[in-house]
């Protein structure tokens, strides 16, 4: 039941991540940079997908190959969007 509203609460979400990386890359950020703001930019309207989005953030960070991390960002938000999108 948790793990049904997490993902409920994801999908909900995921069409305004996408708006805001769009917008953040369009302006002239970064890849990188736009998950960090997009994260940041969450917190309080979609908690789960900013928690989803940090964590990628970190893993960039600290040097995960991109396809890996965005691999690994699509499989806990466990969306058939987030893997489409992980794929590009």
């Amino acid at each position: 039941v948790r793990k049904a509203k997490r993902k409920a609460a994801c999908s909900l979400g995921f069409p305004d991540m996408m708006d805001l990386m769009v917008a953040c890359v369009e302006a002239g950020l970064s890849l990188d940079a736009a998950v960090q703001r997009v994260g940041e930019e969450l917190e309080l309207r979609h908690p789960i997908i900013s928690g989803h989005m940090r964590t990628l953030s970190l893993e960039l960070r600290a040097g995960r190959a991109r396809k890996t991390a965005w691999r690994a960002f699509a499989d806990r938000m466990a969306l058939e969007e987030a893997g489409s999108l992980a794929t590009m």
